[in-house]
């Protein structure tokens, strides 16, 4: 926009000079000329305007990605972690559960013979020898 100001201002020392310094036909076609290339040049202008104003919102739309980008890798790192401690978690469970098993086997054998054991001493001789009812 302010290349075209900047065109429009310097053209119009020229269109006014132009003007004055020929004959009335000639200066109007010059005029007309004149007129209709700073009117190209403003649409040119206009052109560069609207492509720099793109321009802008791309970079603007682009930064704004990278800011998400990095947002969302943290997020994605913090998840990553959290399903690193959750499977050690897990892994650490089933161990406990694998050794809880394991010490309720030997528990289990432990009582069947104390309880057999006990089941012989009881069914052997009696203790008493020359006791009182003998």
């Amino acid at each position: 926009m302010k290349k075209s100001i900047m065109l429009s201002l310097a053209l119009a020392p020229m269109i006014i000079f132009g003007a004055w310094s020929t004959s009335g036909a000639a200066a109007d076609d010059n005029g007309k000329r004149i007129s209709q290339r700073g009117d190209q040049i403003g649409d040119y202008g206009s052109e560069w305007s609207d492509g720099k104003k793109e321009v802008t919102k791309g970079q603007r739309l682009i930064d704004k990605s990278i800011r998400k980008a990095a947002d969302a890798e943290k997020k994605a790192s913090r998840a990553r972690d959290d399903i690193a401690k959750a499977e050690a978690e897990l892994q650490q469970a089933q161990s406990d559960r694998a050794k809880g098993e394991q010490m309720i086997a030997r528990g289990t054998d432990k009582i069947e013979q104390a309880e057999a054991k006990y089941s012989a001493l009881r069914n052997g001789p009696s203790a008493v020898v020359n006791g009182p009812g003998s």
